[in-house]
């Protein structure tokens, strides 16, 4: 644990609530936010009568629902559920390709060792680089879909 409180298996509970499922359950499909803990960095929290199998399964799962989301949904359509703040950040998801990027470099900064965020809460070099990287292309006008092998590549083993 570290000495903010967070723990790996906080981190698999925040991957599966802030990262899969608002951001393609809630953002890019439109659903509620109702499965949102209460109180500030709720999404971190694993209870003490929390199994861990639990918390990892729901991560599993919640992966599982992304994947179905993403095989099944164009790359550029834009956002069910847009946020009002966005803009005000700094921040633009003008469609599921964005949505995903954002969730990979999200992924891999917190799969790094741990640190301190910067003070001014500037962007990290992941995030930097996936901003400055254009979209490859295939063909005319068709962006290559990662896949679902890729997207587990950084899962949990069994």
């Amino acid at each position: 644990m570290l000495p903010s409180g967070w723990s790996c298996l906080g981190l698999v509970r925040h991957l599966t609530l802030s990262d899969e499922r608002y951001w393609f359950e809630s953002v890019a499909s439109g659903g509620e936010l109702d499965f949102w803990p209460d109180g500030e960095n709720a999404d971190w929290v694993v209870g003490p009568e929390e199994a861990a199998a639990d918390v990892i399964a729901a991560y599993r799962a919640a992966c599982a629902a992304s994947d179905a989301f993403i095989a099944a949904t164009a790359l550029d359509i834009p956002p069910a559920r847009p946020e009002s703040w966005w803009e005000q950040a700094g921040l633009a998801f003008p469609d599921l390709r964005a949505v995903i990027v954002h969730v990979i470099a999200e992924t891999a900064t917190h799969a790094g060792p741990p640190r301190r965020r910067p003070r001014d809460d500037r962007r990290t070099s992941v995030h930097r680089l996936v901003e400055l990287t254009p979209p490859r292309r295939r063909g005319p006008g068709r962006a290559r879909q990662p896949s679902a092998a890729a997207r587990r590549s950084c899962r949990p083993a069994a």
